[in-house]
This record gives structure tokens, C-alpha cells and sequence, in this order.
């Protein structure tokens, strides 16, 4: 007998509509019309089933592998990762061992929290981070979500002291000197350090009883406003739910919940 632990069953329900459900509402919440989207949706619903379920997966996992591969060679790097997720799910045990220590579960818990920790890693690597330059730049350019909104809290930030900075837009590969005030630098220097510590950090609460539930707040939290900030949206309802299984009792509550914000979210977006 296949594993049907509450948790996994929701989260299966949750990715199957999330990557599907885009192809058969492309057009907003209207009956969906073609054999494309109707196959799609039979594809979510037998995904859904706790039997009979491998079929749905098939069919998600070549919805998955297709948009991956229409959006090669610019493909975002958590589609993939949704993409991997699905194959796992489609390896999931054949017994119901809740001892198994690399059970499917475990497995995608485990790379969740190795993604988080290795773009930690990353951003000490790359240097673009360490010293603000990452954040500066995306706030003098101004054009993206992220850049946007880094604007808005440096001119709050700068309204604190009485001051008020116009930050001059530029254009890639401008040879201008870019001058940024003291305090902004500070600030910026702060917001990159505390990210990459919070990534470096926080994953490693989620494998102790004692900090778990803790870090999985602080971490569906982070994770949230960094989705909000920088405009990760539709990855930061993956990682949320993949987080939530660290919670097996509330997991199979939030997942739906999840599917419902999603719709409301990213279909009308």
C-alpha cells in the first residue's frame, strides 16, 4: 500500500493544481474550453485522488517539463524545482514506513531547506551581496519590483532624519558616478547582511524539535515578505508549502488554503 500520510496527500493536491491550474484558467475563472486545458484539469483531479494517483502526476510532470522547456534558455530556477519535486513524488514509497528516513517527505524537506541555505552560500560567494551592491543598484535602477520598492523604504528611511533624497535613475553600463548618501549605504549594508544570515541560519532550526516550529514561522514569514518584496510570488507559495510539512498536524489544513490564495493571487494577475 502506497504511503497516504495527510500531510503529503495535501501537498500533492496543492502542486498538481499550482502548476496546472495557470493552463486551464488562462483566460480568469471561466469554464475552461480546448482539449489542452480540460486534459490538464483530468490530470489535476486524478492527482487529487489518494488512489489512482500516478496518472494525474504523469500528466503534471509533462505540463511541468513542457513550460520548462518553452521558456528555455531564460527558465525561472524554481520550476525546475517544482519540476523535481513532482518526479520525487512520482518515486514515493510503495510502504506506509513512517520510520523510513528518506522517505519522500524528508527528501523534498531536505532540499527545501538546502535551497534556502545554499543561496545563503551563494551571496557570500558572489561578493554581489556582501557589500550592498545588489540592493544599491536594484534601488537606483528603480525599474523592477524589488528596485521599486527598495525606493520607497530608502525615501521613508531618509524621511526619519527630516532628509529627502532623490535617487536619479540609471541605465545599465552607465559610466556616471552613482553617489549614494551614508546612511542608505548603512542600510543597504544591513538588509543584505541579515538576509544572507537569516538563509544561512534559519534552515538549520527546522531539524530540531526544540527550534522547529519557531524557525518554520520565522522562516514561512521571511519567506513571505521576501515573495512580497521582491515579487517571488509564485515561488513563495511552493517553498511555503514545502515548509509547512515540517508541520505535519496544521500541513494538511494549510495546503488548501494555500491552493485558494493562490487562485485568488496569481490567476487574476
Amino acid at each position: 500500500m502506497r504511503v497516504t500520510n495527510p500531510e503529503l496527500v495535501s501537498f500533492r493536491q496543492f502542486l498538481a493544481f499550482k502548476i496546472g491550474a495557470p493552463f486551464v484558467f488562462a483566460h480568469g475563472l471561466t469554464l475552461p474550453t480546448g482539449l489542452l486545458p480540460l486534459g490538464i484539469g483530468l490530470a489535476i483531479f486524478l492527482a487529487s485522488l489518494r488512489k489512482h494517483y500516478l496518472l494525474g502526476l504523469f500528466g503534471i510532470l509533462c505540463v511541468s517539463g513542457y513550460e520548462n522547456m518553452a521558456s528555455w534558455p531564460f527558465t525561472i530556477n524554481h520550476t525546475w524545482l517544482e519540476f523535481m519535486i513532482v518526479a520525487l513524488l512520482l518515486l514515493e514509497p510503495t510502504t506506509n514506513q513512517e520510520e523510513e528516513r528518506f522517505s519522500t517527505i524528508n527528501m523534498m524537506k531536505i532540499l527545501m531547506a538546502s535551497v534556502w541555505f545554499y543561496a545563503g552560500v551563494h551571496k557570500i560567494l558572489h561578493g554581489y551581496y556582501v557589500n550592498g551592491e545588489f540592493f544599491g543598484l536594484e534601488a537606483l535602477g528603480g525599474t523592477s519590483t524589488l528596485g521599486r520598492n527598495l525606493r520607497l523604504m530608502i525615501q521613508f528611511f531618509e524621511t526619519l532624519f527630516g532628509n529627502t533624497v532623490e535617487l536619479i535613475p540609471f541605465q545599465c553600463c552607465t559610466n556616471a558616478t552613482l553617489s549614494v548618501p551614508h546612511r542608505d549605504v548603512m542600510f543597504l549594508l544591513g538588509l543584505s547582511w541579515s538576509t544572507i544570515a537569516m538563509e544561512l541560519l534559519l534552515p538549520f532550526t527546522l531539524f530540531f524539535r526544540r527550534t522547529r516550529e519557531l524557525g518554520v514561522f520565522a522562516i514561512i514569514v521571511c519567506q513571505i515578505m521576501i515573495g512580497i518584496f521582491s515579487g517571488e510570488i509564485d515561488f513563495a507559495f511552493t517553498a511555503v508549502a514545502i515548509f509547512f510539512l515540517f508541520l505535519p498536524r496544521v500541513a494538511w489544513l494549510t495546503h488548501p488554503a494555500l491552493a485558494a490564495l493562490f487562485l485568488a493571487v496569481c490567476i487574476w494577475k
